[in-house]
């Protein structure tokens, strides 16, 4: 209930407060059957506005990935801690958000896995050049740890750094953004090698590209984001406004298209030729409004038992809110939540009662 009044989504109760998804579901479930199959799925490019259910839609994404056993590695974009042109900055936030199974977050991922060694003995054959050597020394580290039982030093180890990013995340250098990149491609095997169908890359807010200062930045973005459609194994999901849209159809046509990369060119060709796949979050008309309010009301009465009776409040939630002509969800959810919240009785109060009755 804390994270719906603030306008988001726990993870927990996502398939309950999605409505209206039909397509959305199908569209994922497909992508995810050809990535099982071990090819490469068009990148998705969620599109909608703030409040319109784009980071509710790449929530959804994760949890059905989860669910399906893919593993996902997840960033929220932004040009001054995570920026799209430094993936090695973008690494240790993606480290921190991986998940597999029940394990959350790279050491609980990589730990659990080092701990069987057959498999770890799979991902760690998935170390191939010379390219990987600080990955390979870092991991046969842990492995070695491990096997021995010496938690705590596995646990303080400096070998985390290099698995994490953190040695190379406030570095600018070219060479590291290469390191960077490497080290993503090398996750996904690990993970692939230890069971994952494959791994889901999300990234929101895809917009904050316009941050960057120049022309430049731009065209080294676009050709990170040619490397992660590249890497084996894995699916981009992008959470995006018009306002990418105006940027990256621009930059398209211009001479950042010619000036960029082979992987950058990649990434760009797609909205130069207009083969890019948009998808917009699900619309929420009155019907799904009011299936979606009943949710709601239906799940704050699990957690608070002793609501009183707020239907006449929330039916009044759901009238103004369709009346609006913005339809936001997520504040029609943070409406339902308000309603939900006044007909509860403070307990501050019930006692002051009891104290006054005595």
């Amino acid at each position: 209930m804390r994270v719906l009044r603030a306008g988001s989504v726990p993870d927990l109760g996502i398939r309950h407060l999605t409505v209206g998804a039909t397509d959305l579901i199908d569209s994922i479930g497909a992508s995810l059957s050809t990535l099982e199959k071990k090819k490469t799925p068009a990148p998705l490019f969620l599109n909608g506005e703030w409040g319109s259910g784009k980071t509710h839609s790449i929530r959804l994404v994760r949890a059905l990935a989860l669910e399906s056993g893919f593993a996902t590695m997840e960033a929220v974009l932004n040009a001054r801690t995570c920026p799209p042109n430094y993936p090695q900055r973008m690494m240790p936030f993606m480290a921190r958000n991986i998940a597999f199974g029940e394990e959350r977050g790279i050491r609980s991922v990589i730990g659990s896995l080092l701990r069987d060694d057959k498999k770890a003995g799979q991902a760690l054959a998935t170390i191939g050049d010379r390219s990987q050597a600080d990955i390979a020394q870092a991991a046969s580290t842990l492995r070695a740890l491990s096997s021995r039982g010496e938690t705590a030093l596995m646990g303080t180890s400096a070998a985390w750094r290099v698995l994490t990013g953190t040695d190379i995340a406030h570095s600018d250098y070219g060479y590291r953004r290469t390191k960077a990149l490497v080290r993503f491609h090398w996750t996904t095997a690990f993970v692939r090698a230890a069971g994952a169908k494959g791994t889901v890359l999300l990234f929101d807010e895809l917009e904050t590209i316009d941050q960057l200062w120049n022309r430049r930045s731009r065209g080294t973005a676009y050709e990170a984001f040619g490397r992660f459609l590249d890497a084996p194994g894995t699916w981009c999901v992008f959470g995006i406004t018009e306002r990418f849209l105006r940027v990256v159809r621009e930059d398209a046509r211009s001479d950042i298209y010619w000036q960029a990369s082979a992987d950058g060119r990649r990434f760009l060709k797609m909205w130069r030729d207009g083969e890019e796949e948009l998808i917009a979050p699900p619309k929420v008309a009155d019907e799904e409004a009011s299936e979606l309010a009943a949710v709601v009301e239906r799940m704050y009465r699990d957690a608070y038992p002793e609501t009183g009776d707020c239907g006449a409040e929330v039916r009044s939630a759901v009238s103004d809110w369709s009346r609006n002509a913005a339809r936001n969800p997520r504040r029609l959810v943070r409406a339902i939540v308000d309603a939900c919240d006044r007909a509860r009785p403070v307990p501050e109060a019930k006692n002051r009662k009891k104290s006054a009755a005595a």
